[in-house]
């Protein structure tokens, strides 16, 4: 079985991003599908200095009217109570904690306006360990790419991941110190959805993957046929005292340290290999 079981994705925007191509990518990721996909981005770990841009970025995006019909960006047909409810209570929860609303709306029916992105979220929130399937996300300062990592790392989903930076290099190390199936340096979601890439979740978001050659290779069962054509099988037989020598020639020879030593395990080591040959043809007639 190949088990896919949705996410809570974490963004990394790097002091040195490209903030607009951030925003534009988080836009998207909000809007798409109505936020109803496994892959939305949830939890966005934004470096201090630029915190303060990306958010007035994002918010501005956010608002400009959009070419689509404007419905799309409320709330969508499949949320029943059930969902709406428990998303009010947890931004109610980190209301409390000293958010605040950077986007979206709250309507006086209990109705939600999406996508919501909330803002000075604290680290420790509970709104970050859960998985959201709607345009909800949080933005989370933090000091460093360590301290970004780390909280990255700290959900117990492990779908996919995206970081923003001008440095490949340090975006492809970052990379591979996250704990998740597919993480998209300067994009998000689209190159997922390239049938040559491989797409899976690690943790509370599934097992195997599907999709390019491993995912081929997933629905695979291998079987294994070897073939010795070699007559020459010394396990078979008991050790003898020429395997004996044959073993000590061969480490001294590989590991003595004065060269008269070694030479004279080579001597030793072909003199058992001659001997042991002998013993094995007299064996085999």
């Amino acid at each position: 079985a190949t088990m896919e079981l949705s996410g809570c994705d974490a963004v990394i925007i790097r002091h040195d991003a490209d903030i607009n191509l951030a925003a534009r990518a988080l836009k998207f990721g909000l809007e798409f599908n109505g936020g109803a996909t496994c892959i939305c981005p949830k939890r966005i770990y934004v470096a201090s200095n630029v915190a303060g841009q990306l958010e007035d970025r994002l918010a501005r995006l956010l608002r400009t009217p959009n070419l689509r019909p404007k419905e799309n960006l409320k709330e969508p047909a499949w949320m029943n109570v059930a969902a709406r409810d428990r998303i009010r209570s947890l931004i109610a929860d980190a209301f409390r904690a000293g958010a605040y609303l950077t986007a979206g709306a709250f309507e006086s029916n209990g109705g939600i306006g999406f996508p919501i992105v909330l803002a000075g979220v604290a680290p420790s929130q509970s709104f970050l360990w859960e998985d959201i399937f709607a345009a909800v996300t949080c933005i989370i300062e933090v000091v460093d790419d360590n301290e970004a990592i780390q909280r990255a790392n700290e959900s117990r989903f492990a779908l996919g991941a995206a970081i923003f930076t001008r440095d490949e290099i340090v975006g492809r190390e970052m990379a591979s110190q996250m704990n998740a199936g597919v993480v998209t340096i300067n994009d998000l979601i689209i190159p997922t959805a390239d049938a040559r890439v491989p797409f899976g979740g690690r943790r509370r978001s599934g097992f195997g993957v599907t999709r390019g050659a491993e995912g081929l290779l997933d629905l695979t069962v291998p079987k294994v046929v070897t073939i010795s054509r070699s007559r020459f099988r010394p396990a078979f037989d008991p050790p003898t005292t020429i395997d004996f020598s044959l073993i000590n020639a061969y480490l001294t020879l590989a590991h003595g340290r004065a060269w008269k030593t070694r030479a004279g395990a080579l001597f030793s080591l072909i003199q058992s290999i001659f001997h042991r040959s002998r013993l094995f043809r007299k064996e085999s007639q």
